[in-house]
This record gives structure tokens, sequence and C-alpha cells, in this order.
């Protein structure tokens, strides 16, 4: 017997919906003439069939399997939605309640009413395939995978293909086309839009849409006739507007069979459009917002390079000031030492010289005086020949107290606050006096010879490295901004003409930076000044003052090589003086032919640059497989830096005669017999 419920059930079924029965294996035995309007089938025609048989087949295992937990578990009532296929092929959803039938306890079969859903299930589809694409969007997804993502889920909503293409300068361009034939997307890449020009061409050169029921029989279509696939049939094309009204580009569908769109596929074509146009859009903005970009990027670039060229400009204008400043004080100093040297050198041997009874004398200071521009040049330059020592800093200052208070005067105050234990330093202990001088000079001038003079000394960490600091502060009349910026370059001063060439600075900034240091400076108007020199630490102690006495020789042969007839003549005679036995040339080739000639030569005593050769072809001819020492005498401080092994040493120009003695000797104990 029937339950009740499922008669009542089948009683409430209307002409709308389609009802009917199965046995217990979902073979047909009764249905509705519903099933006709709905799916098309006649009275009678699927009695006996298998219900799947009427489910598209991609549903069909999951539907059996649905159903099968219905019967095995007596469940009494079920909903499901499905794809059912109707007589044409065409897909139509259903959704709907089963019931079982019973008899005596046994299930005997099903009861079903099912009702057409495809317009609520298609539109679910439709609103899914909308956020899909828009969160695409959002994601700024490239282009081509936005559109092919709405071409397949059109798809697949109205069993069609689709298709959308670009317009770019007039003219079609492959946007997607994810189930059309590979050969017929090329065939349409680059075809010009026009009003008979297929579908899509015509949608966007016209702005409207366009319906083509048949393509082998539209004129418009008859350039193309040969090229169309067979399984096209049908094609309903739509303009894709931009926001500002332009088209950029058409989305088409295609059917199988000839026909025009129903309402809902013209609604899904239009919402595929607005999608369309949406993706465009944003693809179009960010394509001008990159090209932006570019713009602005370059644009700083080249910006960029014409300020480092004005920079460079600048620089080099800046340089060429300094050049010119170092050429006018260095030439105006020189024609003074020089007219002092002329004029004592023409009354040499006058009878009526009466201005000065010794000009052996001045012409000597006068070099002397030449010789100390020369050192601060090098110095400047860093290019000065050092000779480092390890020193004592506060030792140094303590020793150089009484020349301090001389030239501070007596009515500035002069303290010193020395480190005890001071760390050693690596320095030209000359030239550190001389920095520390001219710094103390400096400082008497600004105080205008009254004030507080203050020497320190401390050991300093900083910047992760270890450091001995000597200060010179003042309490004169300070310095501007301005100033402070100019103060260390040559030939920049505040004295008044004639009381400074300004190389003082120059020069300390030179010897601190090519000891490896660091000088700096501190001041205000009205508030004095304090310069900083900060020394970098070495290790070990200071190291004995050197003997002052000039050693001899023992008629050593010594080859003596320069350009300049005074120094060679000079040097030879010191040397001869010395018990040396002299050999002289004035260029490399007359050095081989004397060398040759004489036999072994000792110490070979050499200048760089000369006419005919270098200096370095006869270091390396003469002194590198023998026993011979050479010493290089140059004014080129970094040459210093090109000596190798330990066959040459460096003696820098100018030097006198205890600095030549010296270095003959050095160079005569290193390959002393042992």
């Amino acid at each position: 017997m029937v339950k009740h419920t499922q008669n009542a059930t089948y009683r409430h079924a209307h002409g709308v919906d389609i009802a009917y029965t199965t046995d217990a294996q979902g073979n047909f035995a009764s249905y509705t003439s519903a099933v006709g309007r709905v799916l098309g089938y006649k009275p009678g025609e699927v009695i006996g069939r298998h219900f799947t048989e009427l489910v598209r087949e991609d549903h069909r295992e999951s539907l059996r399997r649905f159903y099968g937990r219905q019967f095995l578990r007596q469940i009494e009532v079920t909903y499901r939605e499905f794809p059912a296929v109707a007589k044409d092929g065409s897909t139509v959803w259903l959704g709907q309640n089963v019931c079982l039938i019973t008899q005596g306890g046994k299930v005997t079969g099903f009861q079903a009413i099912a009702r057409d859903v495809t317009k609520s299930h298609r539109r679910e589809a439709i609103c899914k395939a909308h956020r899909n694409v828009l969160e695409l969007v959002a994601n700024k997804a490239p282009l081509s995978v936005v559109l092919d993502r709405l071409c397949r889920d059109a798809e697949q909503i109205m069993e069609l293909r689709c298709s959308i293409l670009l317009v770019k300068d007039g003219k079609l361009r492959p946007g997607a086309s994810p189930s059309l034939p590979e050969d017929w997307v090329k065939f349409s890449d680059g075809v010009p839009i026009g009003p008979t020009v297929g579908s899509c061409g015509a949608a966007a050169f016209l702005g409207k849409r366009v319906i083509t029921r048949e393509i082998r029989t539209d004129p418009n279509w008859a350039p193309f006739a040969d090229r169309v696939p067979p399984a096209l049939a049908a094609c309903w094309s739509s303009p894709i507007f931009s926001a500002n009204g332009e088209v950029t580009g058409t989305f088409a569908v295609y059917h199988h069979e000839p026909g025009e769109p129903g309402e809902e596929e013209i609604e899904l074509i239009e919402l595929s459009t607005d999608l369309a146009r949406i993706a465009i859009d944003r693809a179009r903005e960010e394509e001008e917002l990159r090209k932006l970009h570019e713009d602005l990027e370059q644009r700083v670039k080249e910006r960029t390079t014409q300020l480092e060229a004005a920079n460079a400009q600048l620089i080099r204008a800046q340089r060429l000031e300094t050049a010119s400043r170092l050429a006018t004080g260095l030439a105006h100093e020189f024609n003074n030492w020089l007219t002092v040297i002329q004029l004592y050198s023409q009354n040499l041997g006058k009878a009526d010289c009466t201005a000065d009874r010794n000009p052996a004398a001045g012409i000597r200071q006068a070099a002397e005086r030449a010789a100390v521009l020369t050192r601060q040049l090098l110095a400047f330059g860093r290019s000065q020949a050092l000779h480092p020592e390890m020193t004592d800093l506060s030792s140094l200052v303590s020793s150089s107290a009484g020349i301090i208070n001389a030239l501070a005067g007596a009515s500035i105050k002069v303290t010193l606050n020395l480190d005890p234990k001071p760390w050693a330093v690596h320095v030209d202990q000359l030239q550190l006096q001389q920095a520390l001088l001219n710094l103390v000079i400096n400082a008497r001038d600004a105080m205008d010879r009254t004030g507080i003079l203050t020497v320190s000394t401390a050991n300093v960490s900083q910047d992760g490295a270890e450091w001995v600091e000597l200060r010179v502060a003042d309490t004169g009349h300070g310095m501007d901004a301005a100033t402070q910026e100019k103060i260390f370059e040559p030939f920049f001063t505040t004295k008044e003409p004639g009381n400074g060439i300004g190389l003082g600075l120059a020069t300390v900034y030179g010897m601190v930076k090519q000891s490896g240091g660091e000088v700096s400076v501190s001041s205000q108007p009205g508030k004095g000044a304090e310069f900083r020199i900060l020394l970098p630490r070495a290790g070990g102690g200071p190291a004995d003052d050197p003997a002052t006495r000039m050693p001899r020789g023992n008629g050593e042969t010594v080859l003596v090589v320069d350009g300049d007839s005074s120094i060679r003549r000079l040097a030879g005679a010191v040397l001869r003086r010395l018990n040396y036995t002299v050999l002289e040339a004035s260029s490399p080739a007359e050095a081989r032919r004397r060398a040759t000639a004489y036999g072994p030569v000792r110490v070979l005593l050499t200048d760089l640059s000369m006419p005919g050769g270098s200096g370095w072809e006869l270091v390396d001819e003469l002194c590198s497989h023998g026993s011979a020492r050479a010493i290089i005498m140059s004014g080129d401080g970094p040459a210093k830096a090109r000596l190798s092994g330990n066959h040459a040493s460096y003696l820098a120009k100018p030097f006198n005669a205890q600095g030549l003695a010296s270095a003959v000797h050095d160079a005569l104990s290193i390959h002393a017999p042992k």
C-alpha cells in the first residue's frame, strides 16, 4: 500500500511541473504530459528507460550514488538539482523532490516532482561568473587571463562558443577565444573593421549589436565563407565600449545551428560585454599608468644626468679657480725669491758691493725658503715624501712648548693639557711639528695677540677605530660657516695682504690626510675656533732620534745620474768629501757606459725623469741581479710607492748634505759584508 504522503504529493503536482514514478530500479513507470513541454518527449516515449538516461552524462554517476543512498537508508524525501538533456540535445536544469514508494515496509519505487529551474540556475551561475571576473580584475590579473575566464564561464552557462576580439588602430586583434579553432583565430587577427566585415567587424565599426542568423547566407560573411569553420553556423556580436565611449572590442557568441539569440542569451551577452569593458578599461588604465611611470622615471633620469653634468662642470670650474689661485700665489712667492737670488748673484765679486757682505748666505736663505714652499705644496697635494716614526704625541708637543710660547707671545696664555700615556702614532715628526706650529700661528693671529691658547692630546675611540687626538683651541674672533668651508683651500686667507699666502692650513690638511688621519674645525663668530687632528693609533712606542753626524765612506763607488748638472756636480762634491768614489752621468745611456767602463757600482743614485730614458730602467738593469743598491732621488712623493724588493730606497728632493750622506750610508749597510 502506498503511503498517504506520496499520494498527497502526487495530487499537488500541477501542469507546469513534471510528475513521474519509477520502479525500484529507477526505470520510468509513468509520467505527466509536462515532460513533453519541458523536455520534448512524447507520451510513453521514455517508459521503461532508466531515469539517468535523461541526465547529462557528466552528472549521471553522482546522481546514481545520491539516490542509491536514499534507497538504502530509506530517506523519505530528498531534493536535488541536475542538468537534464532534452530530446533536441539542449540542457534543462531540473530541481526535483523525490519520495520513496513503500509497500509492506519494502521500497517498491520512487515518486518525483521536477520543475524547470534553468533560469534561476543560470542566474546563479552568471552571478558566480561575475564575481570571478571582478576578483581577477581587482587582483590585477593579466587581461588575457581575465578575458579567457569570462569566455569560458559564458560558454559553460550558454553552452555556446564565445570570443572576445580587441580593436586596435581600426583592426581586430585576438583577445580570448578558448573554444574556437586556432586557424580561425589567426585568420581574424588584423582584419580591418567595416560595415560589411562579418559580425564582429561590423559591430565594432557601427557601434551596435550585429546578429547574423545564418553565416553562410549572410552577404557580410561572403568574403570569409571559405574560411569559416563548419561548426559555426550563427554569430551574435556586441561592441565593447570604454568608459569614454570608444569601441575597444567585441563580444561574440557562435551557435552550431542557424538562429537568433533568446532573451536570456541577450541578457548574458550584455552582461559579459559589460564585464569585458571593465577588464579592458582597467588594463588600459594600468598600461597608461605604467607608461606614465616609465616616462617619469626617464625624466628623473635625464634630470639627474643634467644635474650630475652641471655638478661636474661646477667642480671643474672650482678646480680651475683653485689652480689659478695656486699658480698666482706660487708665481708671486717664487718671483720674490728669484729676485733676491738674481740681485745677490749680480753683486757677487763686485768691489762696490756694500748692501750685503755675505751674498752667498742670502742666496742660500732664499733657496731654503723656496724649498719650504715646495714642501708645503707637496703636503697640500699629499705627495711629499714623509719619514714616519713611532711618535709620542704628548712628548712632541711638550718638547715644542718653548717655540709655541715664543710664537704666541707674552700677551697670550698658553695651556697644555697632555695625556700622560698617549698611544703611539706613526708620523713624520718634523712635518707634524710644522703642522702644530702652523695652527699656533693661526690661533695667535685670530686672537689679535691676546687671549688663551690651549693645546691638548688624548686617546679617543671613534667610528670603530682608535685615534690619538691633537686639539688647538683659541679664544679669538672665530669664523662663520662660509669661511670654515674654505679654510683648508690653498691660498685662501683672511689675513691682510702681505701677512700670509694661505698655504698654512692647506699643508696641515695634506700632511694629516697623507698620514691616514682626519682634520676638522669647529667655530662660531666671536667664540673662537678649535682645530682637531685625529691620527690613527700604531703599535710600539716612539723611536729614538736619529744621529745628526754625517757618516763617511770607505772608497765605495757611487754612480750619480741626473739631467741637472748642478745637482749632479754638487751631490758628487759632497760624496767625494765623505771619501766615496763618484761617477757622474747626465743620461741613462751615459750611465750604462760609465758603469761598464769603470767596473762594479755599489750605489746607483739616480733621478727618474731624464733625457733619453727613465731612472727605473737603470734600476732594473744595474741593481736587480747584482749587489748594487739604488737610491731614487725625486720630488715625486708617489714614486716612493713603486719601490719594490730590497734593492731601492727613496731620497726626497730637495735634500741637504746630511740627508744625502745618510741615504748612501744606509744603502751600503744593507749589502755590507757579513
